[in-house]
């Protein structure tokens, strides 16, 4: 594999262990726009919004029975039925470091 994806592949699983990588795709989508509607997303990836859901709780910073999501997004209300997906600080990080990696800077 080329070295850069190793290290992203790496950088990933280090900052965010356990991430499905359904849910890295919906980080990389959002991080790409720097914010995205359920919606939106739902219609560029081609999957049901309910899905789409799942996997923003994954990437969000819950905690239920012991699981606790990756921090990497979060939601805010953009109107009164719309729900906007943005990086929090941690994402936005990990953004940087991909970008970083991707740019081929150590």
């Amino acid at each position: 594999m080329n070295k850069r994806l190793d290290a992203i592949a790496a950088l990933v699983q280090r900052e965010a262990p356990g991430l499905s990588p359904e849910a890295l795709g919906i980080f990389m989508v959002v991080a790409r726009e720097d914010s995205m509607s359920l919606k939106m997303l739902s219609r560029e990836l081609e999957i049901p919004q309910v899905r789409v859901m799942r996997h923003v709780a994954e990437l969000s910073a819950w905690e239920f029975e012991g699981l606790r999501g990756a921090g990497l997004v979060r939601t805010r209300e953009k109107g009164a039925l719309k729900k906007e997906v943005v990086l929090s600080a941690r994402g936005e990080a990990l953004k940087q470091k991909i970008k970083q990696v991707v740019s081929g800077k150590p």
